[in-house]
Parts: structure tokens; C-alpha cells; sequence
């Protein structure tokens, strides 16, 4: 039920031979996904208007069956898209934004990875390719299918290193679509009202947001809007962009027992604290990287920090406070 399903559907659309299960099957496909519209160049608008529009209106006037009541709402509202999902091939190839039919008739069972709220986690998808999930971002992705579809979600932001397929590589989020064949390259996309960020660090990608595609070259970076829809492209400083997915942990102005607790969770020990006077709140701010050791933090702590610690055994640490 992919491309060849949907193209089925619009013909008997057009033709006037739709059942009620097939409008509904339409109607649905493009209600979980209207807040996306169809990119089409200039050209491609005056074909549908040429050669598809009289005849969707017409559809649209022929009341002879119950069906066709639905079908004048419904053409009235969609009639652009339906349209363009014809002139556009009849289906989603070479398009980033639409669900394919299987997705809503037959949902399929969805990977959901999530890094921990100061976590930086790597995650070896199934075709060997690479995400880093900074702190608190998450990735979704079928657990079947990937020889045929590589195609994941992203909420927060990802350093990706993708092998090279023939098959594309998709990354959607809330206000992006990306697609890729072998690259690495950095996503940003943590909440509607933030800018969202995809920077190239080797190969190419292709970006889609609203009505726009581009292609990013290594070193460069989009940045996208919001508010205005405008995506603006610049150069990038790679290093920079990439430094957080060297490290395991992340704090910013974080207190001190919930340092402690991600800490625990990391090294899988019990660390006891006891419990701070009200007003004697500490906050930390730093990051460590995968090559250190619970020493080596505990250390990094007790320096930035004046804390004192003491290794009860090999799973339990006792921190106290000055």
C-alpha cells in the first residue's frame, strides 16, 4: 500500500468512481498531514488549473449519488492538493512531507530512542549508520522495512553519520525534511517557536521547508524562521557545531542532586547525598566526555564545586557538602 495505492485512490477520485471508503481513505491521508502543502513551481500550477481544475469542479456538480455531497466539501478544501498529487506523479515519489497510505491504514511498529535529560547517547541504527542524540532529543523509526525505506523522526537535535545506500536516507522533524544518500550533518529542530538548524559537515544534503528545497554543500548551514518562514544559508564552523557529540554528559546551571543522579545513572552507581538547606541550592555547568572516569568527574566536582566524596565500595559513592 504505498505510491501505487494512492495513485488508485486519486483516479477514482477524479473520475467520479470513488467509494466511500476510498474518500474517506483520502480525506484522512490529508487531514494527518494538511499542515503540509505541495511544493510546485509556477509551471506545474497552470497545468492543474489547465487541465485539472474543470474537471474537479464538475465532479463536484454531479449530485446524482450520495457519494458526491462528500466530494463537494471535500474538493472545494483539497482540490489544489489532489490535483498537484496528480501532476506531481500521482503519488509521493521525489517528495519529502506526505505519509504514505501504509502509515495511516496499517501503522507500523515504531523504535522509539530517547537520550536522558543530560544524556548524549549513540544510537547504531539497522543499516550501520550513527545518531548522537544530544540531551533530552529523541529519534522514532519502523522496526521493519529498512532495506527498502530508511526513514526516521526526529525531535531535538542529532549529529547523523549515514552509510551510503542506494536508498535515500529521511529525516523529518516538526518544521524540516532532510534527505540524504552517505553524509554527516547536524539537526537542529527542538520546538516550533526556535530556529531550526541543519549543518553539512561531509557530502550532500537536501533541506525542504514550506515551499523551498536546497542543496547544502559541506561547511554550510540553513537556518530556518520560525516566525517569517525565511530560511537563510551561511557558512559553518564545524567544530563548533559538532562539539557537544564528543561528550556523554551536559549540564547547564543544573542543580547539584540532579547532577548527581545523571552521574549515577552514567557509572551505574548509588551515590548518597544529603539533603541541602533551603536557600544553599548549588548549580554546576560543565560537560563530560566519554573517556572520562567516575574519578575523573567526581574530581572535576569536587574541585568546581567544594564537595567532598568518598568511594563506599564499587557501587556506592557518599558525597557531602562544605
Amino acid at each position: 500500500m504505498q505510491k501505487e495505492e494512492l495513485a488508485g485512490l486519486l483516479n477514482r477520485y477524479l473520475s467520479g468512481n470513488a467509494t466511500d471508503n476510498d474518500l474517506f481513505l483520502i480525506d484522512e491521508w490529508f487531514r494527518q498531514t494538511e499542515e503540509v502543502t505541495y511544493i510546485l513551481t509556477e509551471e506545474r500550477k497552470d497545468i492543474i488549473e489547465k487541465r485539472l481544475l474543470l474537471r474537479l469542479r464538475a465532479i463536484t456538480d454531479n449530485t446524482g449519488h450520495r457519494r458526491y455531497g462528500h466530494l463537494r466539501r471535500f474538493v472545494n478544501k483539497r482540490w489544489r492538493q489532489i490535483a498537484a498529487a496528480c501532476v506531481l506523479g500521482v503519488g509521493i515519489t521525489g517528495y519529502y512531507h506526505r505519509h504514505t497510505m501504509s502509515e495511516i491504514l496499517i501503522p507500523e511498529k515504531q523504535q522509539i530512542i530517547t537520550a536522558g535529560l543530560y544524556e548524549i547517547r549513540t544510537v547504531l541504527l539497522p543499516d550501520s549508520s550513527k545518531v548522537v542524540l544530544n540531551t533530552g532529543s529523541s529519534i522514532s523509526y519502523p522496526l521493519h522495512g529498512w532495506k527498502t525505506r530508511r526513514d526516521l523522526t526526529l525531535k531535538g537535535e542529532a549529529f547523523f553519520d549515514i552509510c551510503q545506500r542506494p536508498q535515500p536516507f529521511i529525516v523529518r522533524t516538526r518544521q524540516l525534511h532532510v534527505r540524504v544518500l552517505g553524509t554527516s550533518f547536524v539537526v537542529s529542530d527542538k520546538d516550533k517557536k526556535n530556529t531550526a538548524i541543519v549543518t553539512v559537515l561531509t557530502g550532500k544534503v537536501q533541506v525542504a521547508h514550506a515551499r523551498t528545497i536546497l542543496t547544502l554543500q559541506p561547511h554550510k548551514q540553513v537556518s530556518v524562521n520560525p516566525l517569517t518562514g525565511i530560511a537563510e544559508v551561511t557558512s559553518a564552523n564545524d567544530k563548533a557545531v559538532a562539539a557537544w557529540t564528543h561528550n556523554v554528559l551536559s549540564f547547564s546551571e543544573t542543580p547539584l542532586d540532579q547532577v548527581f543522579r545523571a552521574i549515577g545513572q552514567r557509572f551505574k552507581v548509588q551515590i548518597l547525598i544529603p539533603p541541602l538547606k533551603q536557600g544553599n541550592e548549588k548549580l554546576f555547568t560543565g560537560t563530560f566526555n566519554i573517556n572520562d572516569s567516575l574519578e575523573d568527574v567526581l574530581m572535576a566536582l569536587s574541585l568546581s564545586t567544594n564537595i567532598t566524596y568518598k568511594r563506599v565500595n564499587d557501587k556506592q559513592v557518599d558525597i557531602q557538602y562544605p
